[in-house]
């Protein structure tokens, strides 16, 4: 019995120590994680977010964005009115037919000055045959101003012409008031472009949004940086051998518009040739021609097959693509048709905020027992034609074209006139700035740069 009962006790004591020990265990788990493990997980699983200046976002759209465009006036011809009273009157004249809104406000500053003794001997002559070596002077060529060249009244060119270098041609008049007018016409819708500029600054409503014309909807979002890739594509590359001097045709026909508009983003080049490729058109034959057709509702179709192509080039950063297609056998000759059913003279398409496509026909396909592959060499004059055109429109620059201005033939070699870039630096000023919501975007000045 006395043992039995021992036994019993020291049971029951070993059973209490471990109750206690694991009571004990189980009280310093949950301090341990109230003391330590609650603030670990707090601290880990915190989300910061970013405080917003919700008030100053809201009174954005009640701000006015103020563009100051500097604009110095040469006098060539000695029947103009005098500085004093020109001066008066085209303050008067950017006062009262302004296009000012709520949003946006255009204020010009202007400066008069008579042109020297080689400028009057050059202004004398057309034109086109001054521009450039006007230009060429040093009195021209600031970036901080736009110009306006007024030229003798006998001149026989028109009453304004856009010149290649931020320079306005503008006919005298012995009447202050309409001379006056002339500029303020050309200058507005030529060079700085109100009406553009105003919709940018409306466009960011959202009653506004859903009234986008064609203008606002082609160009790629302002971004200070992108890639411009070309593209090659062959489908047949063991019937033809297709070369493209891409680099040499990039330094001559892209690099001047490149360095123009590196002032508002930096531009990344690159180019790639895909082969086989197939091109998944449908068209339809025309005997009487003896071409396919293809329709504007098909165009769309042929993106996505060569986005989807092994080797095409991706980027983190916007990119527009410029793509030369060469036209298979069995589709050849390729020509595109609009709604109308007028054949589009440049053979090619805009997708806006991608890019452009243009199918090249090959002047002719080998014959049965010719050498294969046969060399092929792109005309890239006439590709980059088309692919300067589209870019200009995708990047922001317009396209239309103004009743009273006169736009003065571009040279080959020359890619885009500088009067265009001053509405493309002010677009990208003020999208990036409403992106961005800082301060200082409350009231800023766009100068005129070239």
């Amino acid at each position: 019995m006395s043992s039995s009962s021992t036994v019993s006790g020291d049971l029951l004591k070993n059973i209490e120590r471990k109750g206690l020990t694991h009571v004990c265990a189980s009280v310093s788990f949950i301090v341990i994680f109230i003391l330590v493990g609650l603030p670990v997980w707090w601290k880990t699983t915190t989300v910061y977010r970013v405080t917003l200046p919700y008030d100053e976002i809201e009174a954005l759209s009640s701000k006015t964005a103020t563009h100051l465009i500097n604009v110095e006036v040469v006098l060539a011809d000695k029947k103009v009115p005098t500085e004093k009273e020109l001066l008066r009157h085209l303050e008067e004249t950017s006062r009262q037919d302004g296009r000012d809104t709520a949003q946006v406000n255009f204020v010009y500053a202007w400066a008069l000055r008579k042109a020297h003794e080689n400028e009057t001997a050059l202004i004398t002559k057309r034109i086109s045959d001054v521009d450039e070596v006007l230009h060429k002077t040093g009195h021209f060529s600031s970036r901080n101003w736009l110009y306006v060249v007024v030229h003798p009244e006998e001149s026989s060119d028109a009453v304004a012409t856009a010149g290649l270098h931020q320079i306005v041609y503008v006919k005298a008049n012995n009447d202050a008031a309409v001379l006056c007018k002339n500029m303020m016409d050309a200058i507005r819708q030529f060079a700085v472009r109100e009406n553009t500029l105003k919709r940018l600054h409306i466009s960011q409503k959202v009653s506004e949004r859903a009234k986008l014309d064609k203008e606002r909807m082609r160009p790629l979002s302002a971004a200070t940086e992108f890639d411009v890739t070309f593209t090659l594509v062959v489908p047949e590359p063991q019937t033809l051998d297709v070369t493209w001097r891409i680099q040499d045709a990039v330094e001559v026909y892209m690099k001047p518009f490149l360095d123009k508009i590196s002032m508002v983003a930096k531009v990344h080049v690159k180019s790639q040739v895909l082969f086989f490729t197939p091109l998944k058109l449908t068209r339809r034959l025309d005997p009487k021609k003896g071409a396919y057709i293809a329709t504007a509702d098909q165009l769309s179709l042929i993106i996505n097959p060569i986005e989807g192509s092994r080797g095409f080039q991706a980027s983190i950063r916007p990119v527009l693509n410029f793509v030369v297609f060469v036209v298979p056998q069995n589709h050849h000759p390729l020509y595109i048709y609009d709604e109308q059913g007028e054949q589009l003279e440049t053979n090619s398409f805009l997708v806006p905020k991608w890019g452009g496509v243009l199918f090249y026909n090959v002047a002719k396909f080998p014959e049965p027992g010719d050498t294969l592959p046969q060399p092929v060499e792109i005309d890239m004059h006439s590709v980059f034609e088309v692919f300067l055109a589209q870019f200009s429109l995708l990047v922001g620059l317009s396209d239309k074209n103004y009743e009273r201005a006169v736009i003065q033939p571009v040279p080959s070699h020359f890619v885009s006139r500088h009067c265009s870039f001053p509405s493309l630096s002010a677009r990208h000023n003020i999208v990036l700035i409403y992106h961005k919501f800082r301060e200082e975007a409350f009231w800023y000045r766009v100068v005129i740069a070239g």
